[in-house]
């Protein structure tokens, strides 16, 4: 597994440590869901989750605008979660 060090985004950030890049981004996984690659899986999990993980899945076929859009769609989930659950905690 590669070091957060040598990753060209967390170079790109600017940011000092590797748990500032983490309060900040989202990191997303992307993985094929079979061989034939017809589909595949961004996973994500909300800041503070261990055990949770939301998920979407992309057609590899579809344009850019269509998985931008379902890959936002993810990004505001997490931080929807994660504001919802640091409500319930406090």
């Amino acid at each position: 597994m590669q070091k957060m060090s040598d990753w060209s985004s967390y170079r790109a950030s600017g940011l000092k440590s590797a748990k500032g890049f983490e309060d900040v981004y989202l990191r997303v996984q992307v993985r094929a869901v079979n061989e034939a690659e017809l589909l595949f899986e961004a996973s994500a999990k909300p800041s503070g989750e261990a055990d949770i993980a939301l998920s979407v899945l992309l057609n590899p076929f579809a344009d850019d605008e269509e998985i931008g859009r379902l890959l936002g769609r993810l990004n505001d989930a997490c931080l929807r979660w994660s504001s919802v659950v640091n409500e319930i905690r406090s």
